[in-house]
């Protein structure tokens, strides 16, 4: 791990406070802490009772049929969460960085911007061809007529968005503490 402290990447949480990018333990968990609860919690409820109060028979939804099917509302659910939920979280760091140190800046070589929305577009892009692809699945392998629970799937969906809200949290976080898995942005 580049140690520098002016990388402008994550230091180890456990590693002492010496340079101006290292972040104290206590408060790396409780940045961790806070996030994850609020990913978490709000993905699920919205992500849960929005779909549910908009299909128009819960007992009977469909994947692709008809004007209140479950891909209106799986499908922007898998690009737009990773999507999001990466750009909040590189934001978030920064910030947690200025505020931990006000001398800290992003370095000129790392184009925090354009790693931001790269990393972003790649993670709802796959996410989205994945879920797409399952749903597809899903469909040639069920008759034509068949039809879901929308309380099953609503509950599906809020815990599918909270999955990967926190799943893509982390990952973006372990990117950005790993200057040597930044590929081409990094020296």
């Amino acid at each position: 791990m580049n140690n520098k402290t002016n990388t402008g990447t994550l230091q180890d949480p456990a590693a002492v406070n010496t340079g101006p990018t290292s972040i104290k333990l206590r408060k790396w968990k409780l940045f961790l802490r806070k996030n994850i609860i609020f990913y978490l919690i709000t993905n699920v409820a919205f992500n849960s009772v929005i779909p549910y109060f908009n299909f128009e028979n819960p007992e009977a939804v469909h994947l692709f049929k008809g004007q209140y099917c479950i891909a209106r509302f799986l499908l922007p659910l898998a690009f737009f969460i990773p999507f999001l939920i990466t750009i909040d979280v590189c934001n978030k760091i920064i910030a947690l960085l200025k505020k931990e140190n006000p001398r800290y800046t992003v370095p000129i070589y790392f184009p925090h911007k354009k790693f931001m929305f790269k990393k972003a577009t790649i993670n709802g892009v796959i996410t989205f061809m994945l879920v797409t692809g399952l749903m597809g699945l899903l469909q040639l392998s069920t008759p034509s007529d068949y039809t879901f629970n929308g309380l099953v799937l609503s509950v599906f969906m809020g815990l599918f968005a909270g999955f990967i809200a926190v799943f893509f949290m982390m990952q973006t976080i372990k990117k950005l503490r790993c200057p040597e898995k930044l590929g081409d942005f990094h020296e």
